[in-house]
């Protein structure tokens, strides 16, 4: 038990090194740990936002799982706060999203995700247009040779990505993979 939350501790421990920050969020008012929390650089700290739990009786031992408000999601950090996507709760899959301010602490609901998603990734490209992400995924992903490269439809090829998980924000593009 002690080596299973030793190797998360080191690596969070490592991140904040490579951050040349290190900070400690308050302590959450729960009894045992959670998982499946969102998590986000915020002000210079690690920000964690719901997760779950078992905390009465073990899974193991036919115990009820306990949401806070929601868990499974994808957090990306945006230039003035933190997006957190879909999850679920105790009943569904989720399709929500929600921006949370990192001045304030203020939370603002924002346009839902196509479908309820849980148990995913998503990746923040700050500052770049939908077209300007397609150029960077040909240029990075695909072997094309110069002449290939120069007459690229980036455009329609960035169509397509909208059908493939990403969307065009005011100050960049998420992916959700």
């Amino acid at each position: 038990m002690k080596r299973v939350l030793f190797i998360p501790l080191l690596f969070c421990a490592m991140l904040c090194m490579a951050q040349n920050k290190v900070s400690v969020t308050p302590e959450k008012p729960l009894e045992k740990a959670v998982s499946g929390h969102y998590a986000a650089w915020v002000n210079g700290g690690l920000s964690t936002y719901g997760g779950c739990n078992f905390p009465n009786v073990p899974c193991a031992d036919g115990g009820d799982k306990v949401y806070y408000p929601r868990a499974y999601g994808a957090s990306v950090q945006v230039p003035d706060g933190t997006v957190y996507l879909g999850g679920m709760d105790s009943t569904a899959s989720l399709s929500e999203c929600l921006f949370i301010n990192a001045t304030d602490g203020s939370t603002t609901p924002i346009e839902s995700l196509p479908k309820a998603l849980d148990n995913f990734a998503a990746t923040y490209y700050d500052g770049m247009t939908l077209e300007e992400v397609a150029e960077q995924i040909v240029e990075e992903c695909y072997d094309l040779p110069e002449i290939a490269l120069r007459y690229f439809d980036y455009e329609a090829f960035a169509r397509d990505l909208r059908f493939d998980g990403y969307t065009e924000t005011e100050h960049g593009v998420i992916c959700i993979c």
